[in-house]
């Protein structure tokens, strides 16, 4: 599959990618769902004063992983894991319970996923049910 050779350029900042263009990917399937994640929102990015670039995930609309970008220190490192996905056809919500190393610069691609799939937790309906679960103790 050739949507899932990694491609990168080692600039400063890197930049890998993976899979197919989002204007692809949008032409593909109509709707599609884009994950970000800045750098200067991981705690590893940080302690390495280095926050610049983000990465960028691109899913159908059934959350398969059809393309991964990353722009920022380490990303040809970095998109090992999201060509692996490409791969074979990993869903957003299976990368969700990924367990990288806490702090890492991998870590923002999941934190990407699980801040955009907790979205569906603002739903008024779960928000209702939350409210009376907790007032009937």
């Amino acid at each position: 599959n050739a949507d899932a050779v990694a491609r990168a350029i080692l600039t400063d900042p890197g930049y890998a990618h993976v899979g197919i263009t989002e204007e692809r990917a949008r032409a593909l399937h109509r709707s599609i769902r884009v994950y970000r994640w800045p750098f200067h929102l991981n705690e590893g990015a940080l302690a390495e004063r280095d926050v610049s670039g983000h990465i960028k995930v691109v899913a159908a609309p059934d959350g398969t992983i059809l393309a991964a970008t990353i722009v920022g220190r380490d990303a040809a490192e970095q998109i090992s894991a999201w060509a692996l996905a490409v791969e074979c056809g990993l869903r957003a919500q299976d990368l969700a319970g990924w367990v990288p190393p806490y702090s890492s610069r991998a870590e923002a691609g999941k934190r990407a996923l699980t801040a955009a799939l907790d979205k569906g937790l603002t739903h008024p309906a779960p928000n209702r049910i939350i409210s009376l679960l907790r007032r009937r103790g």
